[in-house]
């Protein structure tokens, strides 16, 4: 039995003892949470874009208000010539390699930039790489620039794996500190590369043992039929890992960000001065997190409360000593910027919470 890595908790903001004054008396918390020790995150994000992935998700991926389907003509026209794969779907907007996408960026966009690097690599008969581990905004960048293709050569999963390995080790190697590194797998279905596909399995498992053995962790979410959830999980359980499946994957786009992958489950805010709760308090998948907070005059004690999936939990003060004062002309527009943003980060945070309630109905509970 492996034991649980132990919990930690870093808050960056407020610093211990602070003060603020001003007619807003709303305050940003911020910090970061994780599992094992302190160190940063490399990430390879490997995309599956496989022919498969060309046909519908089942959700409105990209807002239009159409819920793309197949198209009555399918992939070939009546007299069996192949049609172009955007003509495949009512809304090539909705693929699943559309979805894949989408959850990638919304992932990317909500890392912390300081502490976390991202690589990419995408694959159907074998793997590409598309950005080499380095700045979130780098990955970013890409991401918005990636449009998939049809691709018919197979699903060569182990070898993308491998590819990302290798990406991980050149970063571990010129690096002068160690560095948490994971793996985290978007695909919709079986690997059939190298043939037969029992070859495939088996080399997509021997990947993830390598991946192991390497001390990486692989995380696999999933649309599969239930043999290539099967691989999939196995490979998430063999390096110990998180597997997620879900119904459509479309809803990987809002249930992606908000993925435990750092291992912390839930945290909270609260002035316990006045016993109130923390607003819009998002975590995201690197163990970063951020919410707001109300103060009173005089000193607030705030406090910042973690839970792994372990059921470890870990709690951090910080006491705030807040003076109000008159508003001016600057804090008018200050207030109503801080409005927006609230408003926002609640919408965000109620799609947050429906994902994670969806999280742990499917989530499959592998080793810590």
């Amino acid at each position: 039995m492996v034991e649980p890595r132990p919990l930690w908790l870093d808050v960056f903001a407020p610093e211990p003892s602070a003060a603020q004054s001003g007619a807003l008396s709303l305050l940003e918390v911020r910090g970061r949470a994780g599992t094992g020790a302190r160190a940063p995150v490399d990430l390879v994000i490997v995309v599956d874009l496989s022919e498969s992935t060309l046909y519908p998700s089942g959700s409105d991926v990209d807002g239009d208000g159409l819920l793309g389907v197949m198209s009555e003509r399918g992939t070939h026209n009546a007299t069996g010539a192949s049609r172009p794969h955007w003509l495949w779907t009512t809304d090539p907007g909705d693929t699943i390699a559309s979805a894949e996408l989408a959850a990638a960026q919304r992932l990317v966009q909500r890392l912390d930039a300081d502490r976390t690097q991202v690589g990419l690599v995408t694959f159907a008969g074998r793997a590409q790489v598309i950005e080499s581990v380095g700045s979130v905004a780098q990955a970013r960048s890409r991401l918005e620039t990636l449009r998939p293709r049809l691709d018919t050569s197979g699903t060569n999963l182990g070898g993308a794996i491998h590819t990302a390995l290798a990406l991980l080790a050149r970063t571990q190697r010129s690096s002068t500190e160690p560095r948490h590194q994971m793996i985290l797998v978007l695909s919709d279905g079986m690997p059939t590369i190298p043939y037969p596909e029992v070859n495939a399995r088996r080399y997509a498992i021997e990947a993830a043992e390598r991946a192991r053995d390497s001390g990486v962790r692989i995380h696999t979410l999933a649309l599969a039929d239930d043999e290539g959830a099967d691989v999939l999980a196995s490979m998430a359980r063999v390096s110990r890992g998180l597997h997620i499946p879900v119904s459509r994957m479309g809803e990987v786009v809002q249930q992606l960000p908000f993925t435990g992958l750092a291992g912390v489950e839930s945290v909270s805010i609260s002035n316990r001065t006045t016993g109130a709760d923390g607003r819009a308090v998002r975590l995201f998948a690197d163990g970063s997190f951020d919410g707001f907070v109300s103060l009173v005059p005089g000193n607030n004690v705030l406090q910042v409360s973690v839970r792994a999936a372990s059921g470890a939990e870990v709690h951090e003060q910080r006491t705030v000593q807040y003076e109000p004062m008159p508003y001016g002309a600057l804090d008018q527009e200050r207030a109503e910027a801080l409005r927006s943003k609230l408003r926002e980060r609640t919408i965000e945070t109620e799609l947050a919470a429906r994902a994670r309630v969806g999280d742990r109905r499917v989530r499959i509970e592998v080793e810590p």
